[in-house]
């Protein structure tokens, strides 16, 4: 293993506010879920995630979606839901065959979206705030299906839309 690897583990690992049990599932599960956040060079993505979740620690939020799958969410406090208990294959929010970048939803109230933003931006010029979308169907009265779509904001990173 390289340095930068060992590195990465390291700032990766160093974040966890869950201890992870040392059973062999577990082990091998955490090992799995690494070795494609390496290879996938995603461990700033992860990191950037806790740390919208820690300066927005005090608005009430929840996520949701394909990161209830992952082990190494859990372990950071990114979700509450531990893939192993539950047996959530990790194919579902990590696939080593893809490249784009694996999706955690972090729900707001509507009340407090601005103090959330706020929040986060603070952190400096490179801050990723992404897309804040809220989308929803709604139905008239013919029964026909209309999408609708709001954009709050759109900030993106120095560079990039990617975090490589």
């Amino acid at each position: 293993m390289k340095n930068k690897e060992l590195n990465d583990i390291t700032r990766l690992y160093d974040r966890f506010i869950r201890h992870c049990p040392g059973t062999e599932e577990y082990t091998h599960r955490l090992a799995e879920e690494t070795q494609i956040i390496l290879q996938l060079r995603f461990v700033d993505y992860f990191i950037q995630i806790c740390d919208i979740i820690a300066m927005t620690r005090d608005i009430p939020h929840m996520t949701r979606g394909s990161a209830g799958s992952s082990l190494v969410c859990y372990l950071l406090g990114i979700t509450d839901v531990d893939p192993v208990e539950w047996d959530i294959p990790v194919a579902r929010f990590l696939n080593p065959n893809r490249d784009d970048l694996p999706d955690v939803d972090i729900d707001f109230p509507i009340t407090s979206r601005t103090k959330s933003c706020r929040g986060y931006s603070r952190s400096g010029p490179d801050a990723v705030l992404g897309y804040l979308i809220t989308c929803s169907i709604r139905i008239n009265q013919q029964g026909v299906k209309r999408p609708n779509a709001w954009v709050s904001r759109v900030t993106y990173p120095a560079g990039s839309h990617t975090i490589h």
